[in-house]
């Protein structure tokens, strides 16, 4: 492992340099011109992402409960995907951006103008905080090795958020 630690550094910094926005807006009105935006990208990504965790939670720690590891994983990855929506709307409401008529947005009125990616370093954070404890609390007694599945849903998120970080940037694409 001590040989491998560069690689390892080297490979960390590419994949947070993948998950940071370098954007300037200027005060100009952004556009996304590709036929997807990002928050369209999530309905596909989402159900190969649960997977991926499903696969990664129920095998590496040995947990083997496949119907209860994707109820949970399933669950969680909801949870997950819904708070960064729920900060945006609250982060709006808090900036008073929306006027006080409006009660309900969808996703795609919050997210339709938002000149950035939705996966992140934010979204990987969020995705952790809500993510780890639903599904380690959960899981965490049909497992006899906790250290090994506290590791792996940390790995599997880094992992999926990092796939679905470059699918966006991929796939979507914009202007000022």
């Amino acid at each position: 492992m001590r040989k491998h630690r560069g690689m390892i550094s080297l490979g960390v910094v590419w994949y947070l340099f993948l998950l940071f926005p370098i954007t300037a807006s200027a005060n100009s009105s952004w556009h996304w011109i590709s036929s997807k935006k990002p928050y369209e990208l999530l309905l596909f990504i989402a159900p190969l992402t649960i997977a991926a965790e499903f696969a990664a939670i129920n095998y590496i720690p040995q947990i083997r409960k496949p119907k209860k590891v994707l109820l949970v994983v399933g669950a969680a990855n909801l949870a997950s995907f819904l708070a960064p929506y729920l900060l945006l709307l609250l982060d709006d409401m808090l900036l008073d951006n929306i006027p006080r008529e409006t009660t309900v947005l969808t996703i795609e009125q919050i997210c339709d103008n938002i000149p950035y990616y939705t996966v992140g370093v934010v979204f990987l954070i969020v995705t952790i905080c809500v993510e780890l404890p639903i599904v380690y609390f959960t899981l965490q007694n049909d497992c006899e090795k906790k250290r090994r599945l506290l590791l792996t849903i940390i790995g599997a998120n880094i992992v999926t958020t990092g796939l679905c970080a470059l699918a966006e940037r991929l796939l979507c694409y914009g202007k000022w």
